[in-house]
């Protein structure tokens, strides 16, 4: 289920995919040619992250570092953090993304587009043949089509994503461009994981390989069904943002393997262990036309409920107001020793009886 969310919502999510293209009429190879990369792709370059994507453990996977003109890329960071960002929670990702680039129309919305020229730049360069065929080369994934896939998000303190393959349709090689400052650290988190997986296919709890979100890198892999498997470390830092822009290249056919994506594996997981799934029995009865209402409580009694499984400190006023203010501006809580440790210890008891 949990899985099924992230593909629903990775596929829902802003696109640059639909942007209108540039006015630009020169032909591919010349415009190419001007791309703020282009002095980067020799190949010597090439050779070189073709043999460190084939080492790469524990699948292969390369980093691209510096990627881009540094200027350049300050003048795209710049637009992107110059767009409002909405904020979003699930079980599975938390994250702060843009407005819905996907629908801008160059008509209805000229200024918009007015503000993002490197963005545009970027786009047209990264899926132009000439760029596509360049990672083909590196990656051996085959032919990439000119389908365009890219978002922008903003990974703030506490934000994360976790484990997952990337296998949603015809996705064949995962992108990640980094505009996070220059000195991140470790220590800031948001790293980038890569996890291996086990005798059974499964992804292992560590990661075996990290790559930090280093300022103008460019990070890739092949989404490879059933042991891509990847993940964001949490946002440590509470001063700095990590700003990516995350995308696939796609083939014309879904990968090779499909079938062992982590969703597919979890439904064939759950029926080997448990069976076909079926519904659980109403408890109600089937005559009951209504639900028993809930007994009244007044306010003493509702108190006295509170207090014999709540840590008293939640049930002050003052700690109220402050849990109010900042679930409002976070649009999330964690409580840390929310319940009463004598309730703990009963529930402890409870459980392992």
């Amino acid at each position: 289920k949990l899985l099924q969310l992230l593909a629903h919502t990775m596929e829902k999510r802003p696109r640059i995919g639909d942007w209108p293209r540039a006015a630009d009429s020169r032909p591919d190879e010349e415009r190419f040619a001007a791309a703020p990369l282009a002095n980067m792709l020799t190949e010597e370059v090439r050779n070189k992250m073709r043999e460190d994507y084939a080492a790469g453990q524990p699948y292969p996977h390369c980093v691209m570092h510096p990627f881009m003109d540094d200027a350049f890329m300050k003048s795209l960071a710049a637009e992107l953090l110059s767009l409002p960002r909405t904020y979003k929670e699930t079980d599975l990702f938390k994250v702060n993304q843009t407005p819905d680039l996907a629908n801008i129309d160059p008509h209805k919305q000229p200024e918009l587009l007015e503000k993002l020229p490197c963005m545009l730049r970027l786009r047209d360069t990264l899926y132009s043949q000439r760029f596509r065929e360049y990672i083909a080369n590196i990656t051996g994934s085959g032919p990439l089509n000119d389908k365009t896939d890219c978002a922008a998000n903003v990974y703030a303190h506490s934000c994360h994503l976790l484990t997952h393959d990337d296998v949603i349709g015809t996705r064949a090689v995962s992108y990640i461009i980094y505009l996070s400052d220059r000195d991140w650290s470790a220590a800031d988190g948001g790293a980038l994981e890569l996890y291996p997986v086990s005798s059974d296919d499964l992804p292992l709890p560590s990661p075996t390989a990290t790559v930090l979100p280093s300022w103008n890198s460019f990070a890739m892999f092949n989404v490879l069904p059933g042991r891509s498997f990847h993940a964001v470390q949490e946002v440590y830092s509470d001063s700095r943002q990590r700003l990516t822009i995350q995308g696939w290249f796609h083939r014309d056919t879904p990968p090779p393997g499909a079938e062992n994506a982590s969703l597919q594996q979890i439904k064939h997981l759950r029926e080997k262990v448990h069976g076909p799934w079926t519904p659980v029995p109403s408890v109600v009865a089937s005559t009951s036309t209504s639900t028993p209402p809930l007994p009244q409580l007044d306010a003493a009694s509702k108190d006295a409920l509170l207090a014999a499984g709540v840590n008293p400190a939640y049930l002050e006023d003052r700690t109220i107001a402050a849990l109010r203010k900042h679930f409002a501006a976070q649009g999330a809580a964690q409580l840390c020793k929310f319940m009463a440790p004598a309730r703990v210890q009963q529930l402890r008891a409870a459980i392992k009886a």
